[in-house]
C-alpha cells in the first residue's frame, strides 16, 4: 500500500492530513486501541454506519436488501455466500487505481471525476473482518430500511439493459467489487458526504456539510449523536451479519 493512499482518506484525497489507516484489512496498531468496536449481530430492522481510517460506508444484511432494489444479479450472484455487505463511494480514478499519486489525489480534490460504488461481502461478521473498525448500529423501521436499500441501489451506474457496471475487483474482504456509480467526486462531496445522505435516506435526520464530512470520525460521532437522541425502532429476530 502507497504511503499517499495512508495519508489520505479513503476514497477522498485530502492530503494534508499524515499517513493513518485506509479502507484495507490490516491497520496500524496504534490505531487499533482506539477504533476497536465490535459490532452486534445485524437485525431484521437496521444497518450501521462504519468506519475505519478515513474512509466511511455503510454495512447491511444482504438478506435484508429487496429483490427489486439493486440492478440484478448483484446481490444473488455477485455476492452470493455473503451474509453481511459493506458499501462505500468515492472517486473512480483514485479509489481504483494500484498505486494513487500525488496527482490523482489533487485532481480528485478538484477535478469533479466520476464517482464508483466499492462493495465489500464478508462471509460471517463484518466485525470479524475488520476488527479495528468502528461500527454505529442504527434501528430503524422496515420501510426505512427499505428506503436504504433504494437510496443504495440508485446509486449504481448502469447499463441499457437496467444492469450494474462492474469494473474490477475491490480492496479486500470474502468478495469485493468495483462499480461504476452516479454522482462526482471533489472536495465537497466525498465519501463522507455519500455516507451521510445514505445514512439520512435510513431515518437518521444528518447534516452534509464540510465540519460533519472532514474526516470520517465526524461522520460517526455525528450519526452516534443522532441515533442517540431520537426515538428507536423495537428490536426484531437477530440475524448473523
Amino acid at each position: 500500500m502507497s504511503a499517499l493512499r495512508q495519508g489520505l482518506q479513503v476514497p477522498g484525497a485530502w492530503v494534508i492530513f499524515p499517513p493513518v489507516a485506509t479502507a484495507r484489512p490490516i491497520l496500524p496498531r496504534v490505531l487499533a486501541a482506539a477504533l476497536i468496536l465490535a459490532a452486534p449481530a445485524l437485525q431484521a430492522a437496521e444497518f450501521f454506519v462504519d468506519r475505519h481510517g478515513w474512509h466511511s460506508g455503510i454495512v447491511l444484511a444482504r438478506a435484508a436488501i429487496p429483490a427489486e432494489a439493486w440492478p440484478p444479479g448483484v446481490v444473488e450472484r455477485d455476492f452470493a455466500g455473503c451474509q453481511s455487505l459493506e458499501l462505500g463511494w468515492g472517486d473512480r480514478n483514485f479509489y481504483t487505481a494500484p498505486h494513487p499519486g500525488v496527482l490523482l489525489a489533487l485532481r480528485a480534490a478538484l477535478f469533479f471525476d466520476p464517482g464508483v460504488l466499492h462493495i465489500v461481502g464478508f462471509e460471517r461478521s463484518a466485525s470479524r473482518a475488520l476488527p479495528n473498525a468502528e461500527f454505529v448500529r442504527v434501528r430503524c423501521t422496515e420501510e426505512q430500511l427499505a428506503d436504504l436499500c433504494r437510496a443504495l441501489g440508485a446509486s449504481f451506474g448502469r447499463d441499457a439493459t437496467g444492469r450494474a457496471q462492474p469494473l474490477g475487483r475491490g480492496l479486500y474482504g470474502f468478495k469485493s467489487q468495483f462499480y461504476t456509480a452516479h454522482g462526482r467526486y471533489w472536495i465537497g462531496n466525498t465519501c463522507n458526504s455519500w455516507t451521510l445522505r445514505e445514512a439520512r435516506t435510513g431515518g437518521v435526520p444528518t447534516r452534509v456539510g464540510p465540519l460533519g464530512t472532514l474526516s470520517s470520525g465526524a461522520v460517526t460521532v455525528q450519526v452516534r449523536r443522532l441515533v442517540a437522541a431520537k426515538p428507536q425502532a423495537p428490536p426484531s429476530s437477530p440475524r448473523t451479519p
